[in-house]
């Protein structure tokens, strides 16, 4: 009975891994795709600075993200509430 579950498990573990393999596969082909086309798109519209905007825009985000993130947990290890 132990056995087929660690078959099962196995097969698990290789079936996340595969599906985490594909993904990356189709980043590496959609994704450039996807920004050539965007690229195009914003070449024809006269708008290339708009990347540099979207860039710094996404930057920011995540710049705010993890440090409204860091600066939460301060508080909580202050106050001794986390778990």
């Amino acid at each position: 009975m132990s056995k087929k579950f660690k078959a099962k498990d196995i097969l698990f573990r290789i079936s996340i891994v595969f599906i985490i393999f594909i993904t990356i596969l189709a980043g590496f082909i959609v994704i450039p795709v996807l920004g050539s086309l965007i690229n195009v798109a914003l070449k024809a519209l006269k708008i290339e600075w708009l990347w540099s905007v979207a860039a710094f825009g996404l930057l920011g985000y995540y710049v705010y993200k993890f440090v409204s993130k860091r600066i939460n947990n301060r508080k909580l290890r202050k106050e001794g509430m986390q778990d």
